[in-house]
């Protein structure tokens, strides 16, 4: 089973106890799933903690699992480019040049995994200013306490 929605705000720490929300995105996959997903969101979020666990992988696992979480988040990251570039043509105004951001940077992130390279900081950086800018105060305000 793997939680197709691996991300930080969906895991609760309490103790020694960790705790999995979101049990709807509980389904049978490949067991890198999750791995990927959570990597690419790190890459955004805390890119060494995703430098580290590609390290893990990478040292401590046979090379077909580093191949198997490689083609995972390439997987994953043509998913969220494709589910931002199907907005478009609905979205306007900030809202398309922010999806239009968000399909640029992770096109970036998707560019630098094919390649087998750390995605360029400076990528990450503009994406959060642009990012920033482009949100209205009130999805500025639900981001506060998400990451």
């Amino acid at each position: 089973l793997t939680h197709w929605d691996f991300v930080p705000h969906n895991i609760r720490i309490q103790g020694n106890d960790i705790y999995l929300l979101d049990h709807s995105s509980i389904r049978f996959g490949n067991k890198h799933e999750s791995w990927a997903r959570f990597i690419n969101f790190m890459v955004l979020y805390n890119s060494d903690l995703a430098r580290a666990l590609l390290f893990y992988v990478q040292k401590n696992r046979p090379a077909s699992e580093n191949i198997s979480l490689r083609a995972m988040r390439v997987y994953r990251l043509a998913e969220i480019i494709w589910h931002y570039a199907k907005t478009l043509s609905r979205a306007d105004n900030d809202l398309k040049v922010l999806n239009q951001e968000r399909i640029s940077l992770w096109s970036g992130v998707l560019k630098a995994v094919l390649g087998g390279t750390d995605p360029d900081i400076s990528i990450m950086e503009n994406y959060k200013k642009k990012r920033d800018f482009l949100r209205t105060p009130e999805e500025k305000k639900r981001q506060e306490k998400l990451h």
